[in-house]
Protein backbone atom coordinates (compact mmCIF):
# COMPACT_ATOMS: atom_id res chain seq x y z
CA UNK A 1 0.00 0.00 0.00
CA UNK A 2 1.37 3.00 -0.82
CA UNK A 3 0.34 6.36 0.77
CA UNK A 4 0.93 9.89 -0.67
CA UNK A 5 1.31 12.87 1.72
CA UNK A 6 -0.20 16.55 0.26
CA UNK A 7 1.74 19.63 1.20
CA UNK A 8 0.24 22.86 1.50
CA UNK A 9 1.29 25.22 -2.05
CA UNK A 10 3.11 27.25 0.98
CA UNK A 11 5.62 24.58 1.76
CA UNK A 12 6.46 23.60 -1.32
CA UNK A 13 7.30 27.33 -1.94
CA UNK A 14 9.66 26.96 0.77
CA UNK A 15 11.01 24.13 0.13
CA UNK A 16 12.18 25.99 -3.63
CA UNK A 17 13.16 28.33 -1.81
CA UNK A 18 15.55 26.23 0.44
CA UNK A 19 16.70 24.13 -2.62
CA UNK A 20 17.71 27.64 -4.11
CA UNK A 21 19.47 29.26 -1.17
CA UNK A 22 21.54 25.53 0.15
CA UNK A 23 19.65 25.05 2.78
CA UNK A 24 18.46 21.51 0.95
CA UNK A 25 19.69 19.24 3.76
CA UNK A 26 18.48 21.31 6.81
CA UNK A 27 14.85 21.63 5.14
CA UNK A 28 14.65 17.57 4.59
CA UNK A 29 15.38 17.63 8.40
CA UNK A 30 12.82 19.50 9.23
CA UNK A 31 10.38 18.51 6.82
CA UNK A 32 11.00 14.89 8.04
CA UNK A 33 11.09 16.22 11.65
CA UNK A 34 7.76 18.16 10.61
CA UNK A 35 6.37 15.10 9.15
CA UNK A 36 7.02 12.64 11.82
CA UNK A 37 5.76 15.42 14.51
CA UNK A 38 2.14 15.35 12.60
CA UNK A 39 2.33 11.55 11.78
CA UNK A 40 -0.56 9.79 13.51
CA UNK A 41 0.51 6.69 13.94
CA UNK A 42 4.13 7.69 14.97
CA UNK A 43 5.48 5.50 12.38
CA UNK A 44 7.77 6.64 9.49
CA UNK A 45 6.89 7.13 5.99
CA UNK A 46 8.77 6.05 2.71
CA UNK A 47 10.09 9.67 2.17
CA UNK A 48 11.15 9.77 5.07
CA UNK A 49 12.84 6.49 5.34
CA UNK A 50 14.52 7.31 1.98
CA UNK A 51 16.25 11.06 3.59
CA UNK A 52 17.08 9.57 6.97
CA UNK A 53 18.58 6.67 4.90
CA UNK A 54 20.86 9.60 2.56
CA UNK A 55 21.54 11.31 5.44
CA UNK A 56 23.09 8.89 7.58
CA UNK A 57 25.11 7.32 4.33
CA UNK A 58 26.55 10.79 3.56
CA UNK A 59 27.68 11.75 7.45
CA UNK A 60 29.42 8.78 7.37
CA UNK A 61 31.04 9.27 3.92
CA UNK A 62 32.36 12.07 4.72
CA UNK A 63 33.64 10.99 8.84
CA UNK A 64 37.02 10.74 7.61
CA UNK A 65 38.23 10.97 11.27
CA UNK A 66 36.18 8.26 12.81
CA UNK A 67 38.34 5.52 14.18
CA UNK A 68 41.48 7.17 13.45
CA UNK A 69 44.29 6.61 16.03
CA UNK A 70 47.71 8.60 15.67
CA UNK A 71 50.54 6.89 14.82
CA UNK A 72 54.35 7.35 15.14
CA UNK A 73 56.15 4.85 13.28
CA UNK A 74 59.53 6.10 14.74
CA UNK A 75 58.69 4.70 18.11
CA UNK A 76 57.04 1.02 16.92
CA UNK A 77 58.77 -2.02 16.69
CA UNK A 78 60.28 -2.95 13.56
CA UNK A 79 60.08 -5.98 12.05
CA UNK A 80 61.78 -7.81 8.94
CA UNK A 81 65.79 -8.20 8.45
CA UNK A 82 67.26 -4.62 9.04
CA UNK A 83 71.57 -3.50 9.10
CA UNK A 84 73.59 -6.55 9.47
CA UNK A 85 70.71 -9.74 9.93
CA UNK A 86 69.85 -8.93 6.62
CA UNK A 87 73.55 -9.74 4.95
CA UNK A 88 73.78 -12.62 7.99
CA UNK A 89 70.88 -13.74 6.29
CA UNK A 90 72.00 -13.77 2.83
CA UNK A 91 75.17 -15.60 3.64
CA UNK A 92 73.26 -18.48 5.00
CA UNK A 93 71.47 -18.89 2.02
CA UNK A 94 74.20 -18.85 -0.51
CA UNK A 95 75.89 -21.00 2.17
CA UNK A 96 72.87 -23.43 1.85
CA UNK A 97 73.02 -22.95 -1.83
CA UNK A 98 76.69 -24.49 -2.23
CA UNK A 99 75.70 -26.74 -0.21
CA UNK A 100 72.98 -28.06 -2.01
CA UNK A 101 75.11 -27.91 -5.16
CA UNK A 102 78.29 -29.81 -3.64
CA UNK A 103 75.65 -32.45 -2.59
CA UNK A 104 74.46 -32.62 -6.13
CA UNK A 105 77.64 -33.12 -7.59
CA UNK A 106 78.89 -35.55 -5.19
CA UNK A 107 75.55 -37.86 -5.66
CA UNK A 108 76.15 -37.33 -9.54
CA UNK A 109 79.55 -38.50 -9.06
CA UNK A 110 79.05 -41.41 -6.77
CA UNK A 111 76.26 -42.49 -9.18
CA UNK A 112 78.48 -42.13 -12.16
CA UNK A 113 81.72 -43.96 -10.90
CA UNK A 114 79.28 -47.00 -9.18
CA UNK A 115 77.41 -46.57 -12.49
CA UNK A 116 74.06 -46.55 -10.56
CA UNK A 117 71.00 -46.99 -12.20
CA UNK A 118 67.44 -47.65 -12.05
CA UNK A 119 68.17 -51.30 -11.91
CA UNK A 120 70.81 -50.37 -8.87
CA UNK A 121 74.82 -51.48 -8.78
CA UNK A 122 75.74 -52.53 -12.82
CA UNK A 123 79.78 -53.40 -10.82
CA UNK A 124 78.91 -55.40 -8.01
CA UNK A 125 76.06 -56.93 -6.16
CA UNK A 126 75.42 -57.00 -1.90
CA UNK A 127 74.58 -61.12 -1.57
CA UNK A 128 73.35 -62.62 2.18
CA UNK A 129 76.05 -63.02 4.87
CA UNK A 130 77.68 -60.00 4.44
CA UNK A 131 79.47 -60.95 1.02
CA UNK A 132 80.04 -58.55 -2.04
CA UNK A 133 80.28 -60.20 -5.74
CA UNK A 134 82.34 -58.25 -7.81
CA UNK A 135 80.94 -58.32 -11.77
CA UNK A 136 83.52 -56.47 -13.83
CA UNK A 137 86.86 -54.81 -13.19
CA UNK A 138 87.12 -52.61 -10.24
CA UNK A 139 89.79 -49.79 -9.56
CA UNK A 140 89.86 -49.67 -5.50
CA UNK A 141 92.75 -48.61 -3.83
CA UNK A 142 92.08 -50.19 -0.84
CA UNK A 143 89.75 -53.27 0.40
CA UNK A 144 88.82 -54.66 3.57
CA UNK A 145 87.28 -57.79 4.17
CA UNK A 146 85.41 -58.94 7.86
CA UNK A 147 86.17 -62.31 7.37
CA UNK A 148 89.54 -62.53 5.84
CA UNK A 149 88.57 -63.59 2.78
CA UNK A 150 88.90 -62.91 -1.39
CA UNK A 151 88.38 -65.97 -3.80
CA UNK A 152 86.19 -66.33 -6.90
CA UNK A 153 83.88 -68.18 -8.28
CA UNK A 154 84.29 -71.86 -9.98
CA UNK A 155 85.35 -71.66 -13.04
CA UNK A 156 86.53 -68.09 -12.89
CA UNK A 157 90.20 -66.49 -11.98
CA UNK A 158 90.86 -63.54 -9.85
CA UNK A 159 93.19 -61.28 -10.92
CA UNK A 160 94.48 -58.30 -8.36
CA UNK A 161 97.04 -56.11 -10.34
CA UNK A 162 99.06 -53.21 -9.02
CA UNK A 163 99.54 -50.26 -11.50
CA UNK A 164 103.19 -49.58 -11.37
CA UNK A 165 102.66 -50.42 -8.36
CA UNK A 166 102.65 -53.52 -5.49
CA UNK A 167 100.08 -55.52 -4.33
CA UNK A 168 100.19 -55.99 -0.61
CA UNK A 169 97.83 -58.27 1.69
CA UNK A 170 97.87 -57.17 5.23
CA UNK A 171 96.29 -58.85 8.25
CA UNK A 172 95.50 -56.15 10.97
CA UNK A 173 96.48 -58.42 14.27
CA UNK A 174 98.76 -59.28 16.27
CA UNK A 175 100.93 -60.44 15.11
CA UNK A 176 100.67 -58.37 11.57
CA UNK A 177 101.40 -60.94 8.40
CA UNK A 178 101.78 -59.41 4.92
CA UNK A 179 101.58 -60.43 1.32
CA UNK A 180 103.49 -57.89 -1.20
CA UNK A 181 103.62 -59.10 -5.12
CA UNK A 182 105.74 -56.62 -6.86
CA UNK A 183 107.48 -56.42 -10.10
CA UNK A 184 109.77 -59.59 -9.96
CA UNK A 185 109.25 -60.98 -6.05
CA UNK A 186 106.98 -61.84 -3.80
CA UNK A 187 107.71 -61.05 -0.17
CA UNK A 188 105.66 -62.79 2.45
CA UNK A 189 106.17 -61.98 6.00
CA UNK A 190 104.71 -63.75 8.98
CA UNK A 191 105.91 -64.16 12.59
CA UNK A 192 104.80 -67.28 13.30
CA UNK A 193 105.71 -68.84 9.70
CA UNK A 194 103.76 -69.47 6.20
CA UNK A 195 101.38 -72.25 5.49
CA UNK A 196 100.17 -73.40 2.51
CA UNK A 197 97.37 -75.17 2.42
CA UNK A 198 95.06 -77.52 -0.02
CA UNK A 199 91.76 -75.73 -0.15
CA UNK A 200 90.15 -79.19 -1.86
CA UNK A 201 91.98 -81.15 0.40
CA UNK A 202 92.88 -79.33 3.53
CA UNK A 203 96.32 -80.76 3.90
CA UNK A 204 99.33 -78.28 4.24
CA UNK A 205 101.49 -78.89 1.31
CA UNK A 206 104.17 -76.34 2.86
CA UNK A 207 104.96 -74.34 6.06
CA UNK A 208 107.75 -72.60 8.34
CA UNK A 209 106.56 -73.19 11.50
CA UNK A 210 109.71 -72.56 13.22
CA UNK A 211 108.09 -75.42 16.37
CA UNK A 212 107.40 -77.56 13.34
CA UNK A 213 109.50 -79.79 11.05
CA UNK A 214 109.02 -78.30 7.99
CA UNK A 215 109.34 -80.80 4.76
CA UNK A 216 109.15 -79.58 1.52
CA UNK A 217 106.94 -81.55 -1.04
CA UNK A 218 108.38 -83.84 -3.36
CA UNK A 219 107.78 -81.39 -6.95
CA UNK A 220 109.71 -79.09 -5.04
CA UNK A 221 113.60 -79.11 -5.76
CA UNK A 222 114.74 -75.80 -5.52
CA UNK A 223 114.16 -73.35 -2.92
CA UNK A 224 114.94 -69.72 -3.58
CA UNK A 225 115.11 -66.77 -0.58
CA UNK A 226 117.08 -63.92 -0.11
CA UNK A 227 117.48 -65.18 4.13
CA UNK A 228 116.51 -68.15 5.50
CA UNK A 229 115.87 -68.16 9.03
CA UNK A 230 115.33 -71.62 10.81
CA UNK A 231 117.32 -73.87 13.05
CA UNK A 232 118.21 -76.61 11.24
CA UNK A 233 118.39 -77.84 7.38
CA UNK A 234 118.55 -81.19 6.32
CA UNK A 235 118.41 -83.02 3.32
CA UNK A 236 117.42 -86.78 2.57
CA UNK A 237 119.45 -89.39 3.13
CA UNK A 238 120.57 -90.16 -0.50
CA UNK A 239 120.07 -86.58 -1.87
CA UNK A 240 122.58 -83.81 -1.77
CA UNK A 241 122.03 -80.50 0.05
CA UNK A 242 123.72 -77.60 -2.00
CA UNK A 243 123.45 -74.30 -1.00
CA UNK A 244 124.38 -71.65 -3.43
CA UNK A 245 124.18 -68.04 -4.79
CA UNK A 246 125.59 -65.81 -7.54
CA UNK A 247 126.88 -63.36 -4.86
CA UNK A 248 127.75 -64.17 -1.24
CA UNK A 249 126.74 -67.09 1.46
CA UNK A 250 126.61 -66.41 4.66
CA UNK A 251 126.18 -69.03 7.30
CA UNK A 252 125.33 -66.41 11.18
CA UNK A 253 124.46 -67.84 14.30
CA UNK A 254 123.96 -66.65 17.23
CA UNK A 255 125.26 -69.50 19.75
CA UNK A 256 127.04 -72.45 17.75
CA UNK A 257 127.17 -73.37 13.89
CA UNK A 258 127.00 -76.94 13.03
CA UNK A 259 128.07 -77.99 9.58
CA UNK A 260 127.95 -81.84 9.33
CA UNK A 261 127.79 -83.94 6.43
CA UNK A 262 129.41 -86.87 4.92
CA UNK A 263 131.49 -85.11 2.49
CA UNK A 264 131.69 -81.40 2.92
CA UNK A 265 132.73 -79.48 -0.03
CA UNK A 266 132.45 -76.10 0.48
CA UNK A 267 133.90 -73.78 -3.18
CA UNK A 268 133.82 -70.22 -3.12
CA UNK A 269 136.61 -67.57 -4.66
CA UNK A 270 137.47 -66.48 -0.91
CA UNK A 271 136.56 -68.65 1.88
CA UNK A 272 135.87 -66.52 5.11
CA UNK A 273 136.00 -68.82 9.03
CA UNK A 274 135.08 -66.46 11.89
CA UNK A 275 134.19 -67.42 14.92
CA UNK A 276 134.35 -65.87 18.65
CA UNK A 277 135.89 -68.57 20.44
CA UNK A 278 136.74 -71.91 18.76
CA UNK A 279 137.01 -73.04 15.14
CA UNK A 280 136.94 -76.60 14.96
CA UNK A 281 137.55 -78.93 11.55
CA UNK A 282 137.24 -82.65 12.61
CA UNK A 283 136.45 -85.17 10.01
CA UNK A 284 137.27 -89.24 10.59
CA UNK A 285 138.67 -89.44 7.35
CA UNK A 286 140.60 -86.45 7.38
CA UNK A 287 140.41 -82.36 6.54
CA UNK A 288 141.44 -81.85 2.83
CA UNK A 289 142.48 -78.73 1.05
CA UNK A 290 142.97 -78.04 -2.49
CA UNK A 291 146.78 -77.76 -2.60
CA UNK A 292 146.63 -76.40 -6.32
CA UNK A 293 144.61 -72.93 -5.00
CA UNK A 294 147.10 -72.42 -2.16
CA UNK A 295 149.88 -69.73 -2.86
CA UNK A 296 153.44 -70.97 -2.94
CA UNK A 297 156.13 -69.50 -1.12
CA UNK A 298 160.23 -70.51 -1.50
CA UNK A 299 162.18 -70.87 1.23
CA UNK A 300 165.99 -69.34 1.35
CA UNK A 301 167.82 -72.53 1.41
CA UNK A 302 168.23 -73.55 -2.45
CA UNK A 303 168.72 -77.28 -2.19
CA UNK A 304 164.97 -78.34 -2.84
CA UNK A 305 163.74 -82.24 -2.82
CA UNK A 306 162.11 -83.73 -5.53
CA UNK A 307 158.99 -85.28 -3.40
CA UNK A 308 156.13 -82.91 -3.17
CA UNK A 309 155.87 -82.49 1.06
CA UNK A 310 154.44 -79.16 1.90
CA UNK A 311 153.63 -77.47 4.95
CA UNK A 312 150.49 -75.48 5.78
CA UNK A 313 151.52 -71.76 7.43
CA UNK A 314 149.55 -69.23 8.81
CA UNK A 315 149.77 -65.45 8.61
CA UNK A 316 149.81 -64.26 12.17
CA UNK A 317 148.74 -61.08 11.24
CA UNK A 318 146.27 -61.31 8.53
CA UNK A 319 145.40 -64.68 8.61
CA UNK A 320 146.32 -65.96 5.59
CA UNK A 321 147.09 -70.15 4.91
CA UNK A 322 149.91 -70.57 2.64
CA UNK A 323 152.15 -73.64 1.78
CA UNK A 324 155.90 -74.42 1.97
CA UNK A 325 157.90 -77.09 0.74
CA UNK A 326 159.27 -79.13 3.03
CA UNK A 327 163.25 -79.61 3.41
CA UNK A 328 164.98 -81.86 5.49
CA UNK A 329 167.64 -78.93 6.10
CA UNK A 330 165.10 -76.96 7.19
CA UNK A 331 163.35 -77.45 10.90
CA UNK A 332 161.12 -74.79 10.54
CA UNK A 333 159.88 -73.83 7.10
CA UNK A 334 157.07 -71.32 7.68
CA UNK A 335 159.97 -69.07 9.65
CA UNK A 336 162.94 -69.12 6.55
CA UNK A 337 160.91 -68.18 4.32
CA UNK A 338 162.93 -65.67 1.41
CA UNK A 339 162.20 -61.96 1.13
CA UNK A 340 160.37 -62.26 -2.43
CA UNK A 341 158.17 -64.67 -1.05
CA UNK A 342 156.91 -63.90 2.63
CA UNK A 343 153.37 -63.45 1.53
CA UNK A 344 152.87 -61.99 5.11
CA UNK A 345 154.38 -58.68 4.50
Amino acid sequence: MVQFLVYPFHVLQRFCADVAGGNRLHFKRKMATSAYQRGTSGRLSMLEKSLERRRVNKEHNSNFRAGHVPVHEDHLHKTGLRGRKRYFAYCFLLLLYVAAVGNLAITGLMMWTLRIDMNGLQSFQFLKGGAVRFLDEVDIDSVVSSHGEIGGYVGQDLEITGQSSAVQVVAYEKPVASVEVSSGETVMRGRKGLKVVNPRSGATVFHTDTSKEAVLPAQMNTMQSPLITTNRIVSDTQDDLTVSSDGLVEFLSSDVLDLSSKQLQAEARDILLTSRSTLILDSSAGTFLNATLLPKASTSVGNRPKASVFKLCACKTSGRIFQVRVQSSVQHPCANLASDFNLCT
